[in-house]
């Protein structure tokens, strides 16, 4: 049996969320120094880090949305932002003051749904929010 080791792991990166990205690219955070991960692509191998523009955010929970992004919880911002596979980011503010989102995938209407863990609700992302 072949033993397969995670790059990420050896570059000490704490991870702790992945989602299958475009161009079936594996995507995982690190939430202890707020930082989004691309696994490595399948044509240079390398491996991109890119910080995420609010420092101490504490990105958790990550998945692939309906345009092809990767969509990722802010905890500690209450945010959820937006990574694109070049690596440009934008960050949306949650209404709920501290709300913490922790949970997030795309749903069957092509919205992104997550988790607010201090309001005990439920967000909801879309084209038209």
């Amino acid at each position: 049996m072949r033993r397969i080791a995670s790059p990420a792991v050896i570059l000490g990166l704490i991870l702790n969320a992945i989602a299958l990205g475009p161009a079936a690219l594996a995507a995982s955070h690190d939430a202890r120094v707020a930082r989004v991960v691309r696994h490595p692509d399948p044509l240079d191998r390398r491996i991109r880090i890119w910080s995420v523009p609010t420092r101490h955010s504490g990105p958790f929970s990550i998945t692939t949305g309906p345009d092809g992004n990767l969509w990722f919880t802010e905890q500690y911002a209450s945010k959820i932002g937006r990574v694109t596979t070049s690596g440009q980011f934008a960050e949306f503010a949650i209404p709920t003051l501290d709300s913490s989102p922790y949970g997030i995938v795309t749903g069957p209407d092509q919205a992104l749904w997550f988790t607010e863990t201090s309001s005990g609700k439920v967000g909801r992302l879309s084209k038209a929010t």
